[in-house]
C-alpha cells in the first residue's frame, strides 16, 4: 500500500511539473525554484515541506532520466521537444473532439449550411435588436478588438491554478472592481483516466472586452475556496 502511494503521489507531482512548464511564458521551461514553488503551491504544500522537496525533486530527476525535460548548470528546467510535439497532438485530438461533441449538441433543425463550426466567429447581421419597449438597440458585437485584447479574443486558457479552485471563486477573481470581465463558461482541464483536476482550464467570457479583463490578471495569484 505504501509503495502504491508513493507511486501516485510522484505521478501527480510528474503530472503538475509538466502542466506548470506548458503554462510558462515560453510554453516549456522555468528557472528549477521557480518552477519547485509553483508546483508546491499547486499540491497545497508549503514551501519549506521538506517531504514535499524531496518529492519535487524524484519527480524531476525522473523526468530527466526519461528524457522528458533537461535541467542545466544555471538552473532552468526546460521540456524537451518531444514533449511538446506531444501536447500538439493531444490538443488536436481533442479539439477534433470538441468538434463531434458540438456538433451533436447543435438543434437538428438548423439547416446545415447554417451550422457554425469551432473557432468560426458569429456576424452580425446588420439588422438592430429591439427592446420590451420597441425601441431599437445597436447588436452586442462580441469579438471587436480591444484595448488590452488587440484580437478580440473571447475564449482564453488559465494555468496554474490551485486544486481547492472553483467555479464561484474563480468566476469572482476575474472579474474587476467595476464588475467587469463576466465568465459564460469554465471547462475545467482533468485527466481522463483518473478524473482528477490539471490545475487549468479554458473560460469563455461574454465579450472581448470581458476577455481584456481576465487577461489582465495575468501572473496573479487566485485562491480556493
Amino acid at each position: 500500500m505504501g509503495a502504491q502511494k508513493d507511486h501516485s503521489e510522484d505521478s501527480e507531482v510528474v503530472k503538475v511539473i509538466i502542466s506548470t512548464l506548458r503554462g510558462s511564458t515560453d510554453g516549456r521551461s522555468l528557472k528549477i525554484k521557480e518552477l519547485r514553488k509553483s508546483v508546491l503551491l499547486q499540491l497545497n504544500c508549503a514551501s519549506d515541506d521538506k517531504d514535499a522537496k524531496k518529492r519535487f525533486k524524484k519527480a524531476v530527476q525522473g523526468l530527466e532520466s526519461s528524457k522528458r525535460l533537461s535541467l542545466s548548470e544555471d538552473g532552468i528546467c526546460k521540456l524537451k521537444k518531444s514533449e511538446i510535439k506531444k501536447e500538439k497532438k493531444s490538443k488536436k485530438r481533442k479539439k477534433d473532439t470538441e468538434v463531434v461533441s458540438e456538433s451533436l449538441d447543435e438543434s437538428p433543425d438548423t439547416p446545415p449550411s447554417k451550422k457554425p463550426t469551432v473557432g468560426d466567429v458569429k456576424e452580425d447581421d446588420g439588422h438592430d435588436q429591439q427592446n420590451d419597449s420597441g425601441e431599437r438597440e445597436a447588436p452586442i458585437k462580441k469579438n471587436i478588438p480591444c484595448k488590452g485584447n488587440p484580437t478580440g479574443v473571447t475564449r482564453l486558457f488559465v494555468g496554474n491554478l490551485p486544486f481547492a479552485v472553483d467555479e464561484a471563486s474563480l468566476k469572482a477573481f476575474l472579474l474587476d472592481s467595476e464588475g467587469r470581465g463576466e465568465i459564460t463558461h469554465i471547462k475545467w482541464i482533468t485527466d481522463k483516466e483518473t478524473g482528477r483536476f490539471y490545475g487549468s482550464a479554458f473560460i469563455e467570457v461574454a465579450t472581448s472586452k470581458d476577455g481584456a479583463v481576465a487577461m489582465a490578471k495575468k501572473w496573479t495569484i487566485v485562491d480556493g475556496p
